[in-house]
């Protein structure tokens, strides 16, 4: 192999590698989101809303029935007292982001989760999760602003009074689009907390709240709901696996492909290297 042809070769293999590791860079920086405001012309508008339980539930791992401040805390919104797909993380745990939604093949999946009094309330028009239930910020609770963040000692807000929301739920229930009936979120039904002051039947308007997990980053307005939560429900790895991203940054099959032809095509510029430097043998001896 002459000069120039092992050059094409080097420059082809840092290529691939550049192009593998181009999405996995992407994606993890995620922009998480939990709560989504509903804005004008947005397609769920008008839709009817039923009531069912959702609370914030915990892994009790010191058996205390009390949330601590390291125990893995979920959004239950099946009420199945379980973490189970579609349940939405509000602390990192096992890999995966906080804000990011649960999956049929995580490993958190099946465990037992006990309901919590805490809720969410906002001040200044930054949405919390009030985790010791005191309708202030205090130190511990979840900013749900940017990211999902722990509220810390010295923040601004610390001792703001927290409004909860008053759409005629109580803590641990949040607003369904039922469209079938059944009185349970199905593949499709969009979840929300109803900030509506209880006049009318109650419908999706306008600042409402859609719940829409980390892994819904870029989805559209009134698709969000429907995209980030049914792809825990359908099986898919919404959240991912190590730092950032959802934990390895959001790894897809197309990033393993990538990964593989990398190391195939240097493997490969390795043996031909390897080869062409010993002299060639003379078939005459």
């Amino acid at each position: 192999m002459d000069l120039a042809s092992r050059r094409l070769a080097r420059h082809a293999a840092m290529l691939t590698l550049l192009l593998a590791w181009a999405p996995l860079a992407e994606a993890a920086d995620p922009d998480p989101v939990v709560l989504q405001p509903v804005s004008a012309g947005d397609p769920s508008l008008g839709q009817a809303l039923g009531t069912v339980n959702a609370p914030l539930a915990f892994v009790d791992a010191q058996v205390d029935q009390a949330l601590g401040p390291t125990e893995p805390l979920y959004w239950d919104l099946d009420a199945s007292s379980t973490v189970s797909a579609g349940d939405v993380r509000l602390r990192a745990f096992l890999g995966h982001d906080a804000g990011s939604a649960v999956a049929v093949p995580d490993l958190d999946v099946g465990r037992a989760v006990v309901a919590s009094s805490a809720w969410f309330g906002a001040t200044g028009g930054t949405w919390f999760a009030d985790l010791d239930a005191s309708r202030s910020v205090t130190p511990g609770d979840l900013r749900l602003d940017a990211a999902v963040d722990a509220v810390k000692d010295d923040a601004a807000e610390r001792g703001q009074p927290l409004a909860y929301p008053q759409g005629g739920q109580g803590p641990g229930s949040v607003s369904l689009v039922d469209s079938d009936g059944d009185r349970r979120r199905d593949a499709g039904e969009g979840l929300y907390l109803n900030l509506d002051p209880g006049v009318g039947p109650p419908v999706v308007s306008v600042g409402d709240l859609r719940i829409v997990p980390l892994s819904a980053k870029g989805s559209a307005a009134g698709d969000g709901d429907d995209v980030a939560l049914d792809d825990g429900l359908d099986g898919y790895d919404t959240g991912g696996g190590a730092d950032g991203g959802g934990g390895d940054g959001g790894v897809r099959g197309l990033d393993v492909v990538l990964l593989l032809l990398a190391a195939a095509n240097l493997a490969g510029l390795a043996y031909v290297l390897r080869t062409r430097r010993a002299p060639p043998r003379n078939p005459f001896k």
